[in-house]
C-alpha cells in the first residue's frame, strides 16, 4: 500500500475529522483503485452516516469490493475471514449470497454466525436449505440463533416447520428463545 493510498484510509477512517475531508479521502480511495482498501471501507460503511456512507457504497462498487472480499474468506487467517464477512454483510449485496452460504462451514464459530447474520438481512429465499442445516446441525448455539433469526425472515412453510422441529430440540435456553421469536413472526405475518 503506497503512502498516499495510506493516508487516505487514515483520514477515512478517523471519525474525529470533519465530514468533507473524510468524503474527499474514501473519493480518492475508490479512484485509485486499490483493492488493499476493501475491507477497512467495508467497515467504514456499516458504521457511517448517509452522506459517507452513500460516497463508499460508490468507492466500494468500483473497487469491486464483492469479489475482493469473497476472495479474502478464502484466507487461512481466521480474523481476515471474519472481518470479510462482517462486510460483506454490512454491504447487503445480493451478489454476495454464495460467498455468504459458504461462510456458513468456516471453521470458525464467529464467520459461520455473522454468514448467518448477513444471510438474515438479505432475506434470499436460496439460503433455505444451508440455514436449515446450521439450525439443526451447528455445534454452536449463536451460530444456530442467527439461522434461527434468518430463517424467521423467509416466510416459507420450510423455514417454520424447521424452526419447529429446532425448537423441541434445543438445548440451549438462549437459542430457544430466539427460535421462539423467529416462529412469531410466522404468527405475525399470518395476522397482517
Amino acid at each position: 500500500m503506497s503512502s498516499a493510498i495510506r493516508s487516505w484510509l487514515e483520514v477515512a477512517l478517523d471519525w474525529r475529522r470533519p465530514e468533507a475531508e473524510r468524503i474527499s479521502a474514501v473519493v480518492r480511495l475508490g479512484e485509485h483503485g486499490d483493492p488493499s482498501v476493501v475491507l477497512p471501507l467495508g467497515l467504514l460503511y456499516s458504521e457511517s452516516g448517509a452522506r459517507l456512507r452513500s460516497v463508499t457504497a460508490e468507492a466500494l462498487d468500483r473497487l469491486s469490493a464483492v469479489e475482493v472480499l469473497a476472495r479474502l474468506l478464502r484466507s487461512d487467517d481466521g480474523e481476515q475471514r471474519l472481518r470479510a464477512v462482517q462486510a460483506l454483510g454490512a454491504l447487503g449485496a445480493p451478489t454476495a449470497l454464495p460467498s455468504l452460504l459458504l461462510s456458513l462451514t468456516d471453521p470458525v464459530a464467529k464467520v459461520r454466525e455473522f454468514a448467518a447474520s448477513a444471510l438474515l438481512a438479505l432475506r434470499d429465499e436460496r439460503a433455505l436449505p444451508e440455514l436449515v442445516r446450521s439450525l439443526s446441525q451447528d455445534p454452536d448455539p449463536d451460530v444456530r440463533g442467527a439461522a434461527a433469526q434468518a430463517l424467521g425472515e423467509l416466510d416459507r412453510p420450510e423455514a417454520q416447520e424447521a424452526l419447529e422441529r429446532a425448537a423441541a430440540q434445543e438445548p440451549d435456553p438462549f437459542t430457544v428463545i430466539l427460535i421462539e421469536r423467529s416462529l412469531y413472526r410466522f404468527t405475525e405475518r399470518a395476522a397482517a
